[in-house]
């Protein structure tokens, strides 16, 4: 997206930029999920996270007024911090709930733009197991993999694949809750972290590069 299009006032959150119509120069929003310890601005008087990105500043040097928000599970609070309401929303949320297609939800809900994917790519993308499903069914080579939804389900898996294995929660960004695992004695202390983050599990071929 082009914030500049959009005119008017952009915010920025801790994780997402949004802009607030008919204010010139434009206000821009960041959210993020990490707690950060806060300072005055004395041009506008709202607060924000110190060790911001260099996104938060380059907003800042390209006119925006830009808005920290920290984003965390409470969504009254956020609702709260959205009002009046921003142009657009720059997102630089990671993980569940930012990436995921929940806050993209909300967001359409509300009528407010934001940056990178929409609701329906970001929940197909953060779900590794329907990802895998895709690029199957379109022809694009994936690490041959199986699906499990309990320690049971997770021998026979694995004895289909071959170790190494990359044991991992389907519905995680990052590593979290990852395990390459060599010998199948790992196997069940893998599979049983993955599912501390996620009912469902993907064991993977480990491609070597």
């Amino acid at each position: 997206m082009d914030m500049r299009s959009l005119g008017g006032r952009v915010g920025c959150g801790a994780s997402r930029c949004w802009v607030r119509p008919g204010c010139a120069p434009a206000r821009a929003c960041l959210a993020s999920g990490k707690a950060y310890k806060r300072c005055r601005v004395p041009d506008n008087h709202s607060d924000y996270p110190l060790e911001m990105p260099t996104y938060y500043q380059s907003l800042r040097d390209a006119g925006y007024r830009v808005t920290a928000i920290d984003v965390q599970r409470d969504a009254g609070a956020l609702l709260t911090r959205l009002y009046p309401r921003p142009d657009a929303i720059f997102n630089a949320l990671h993980g569940r709930f930012g990436e995921d297609g929940c806050i993209q939800g909300l967001l359409n809900i509300l009528g407010i733009p934001y940056t990178h994917s929409g609701m329906l790519a970001s929940a197909i993308a953060m779900d590794k197991a329907r990802s895998k499903h895709l690029f199957r069914a379109r022809g694009i080579p994936t690490p041959d993999y199986a699906v499990v939804r309990s320690y049971r389900e997770a021998p026979g898996a694995a004895e289909n694949l071959g170790l190494p294995l990359i044991v991992k929660p389907s519905g995680q960004g990052s590593s979290v809750g990852m395990s390459k695992i060599h010998e199948r004695a790992e196997l069940k202390e893998a599979v049983d972290i993955a599912l501390q983050y996620d009912a469902t599990v993907l064991l993977e071929k480990c491609i070597t590069g």
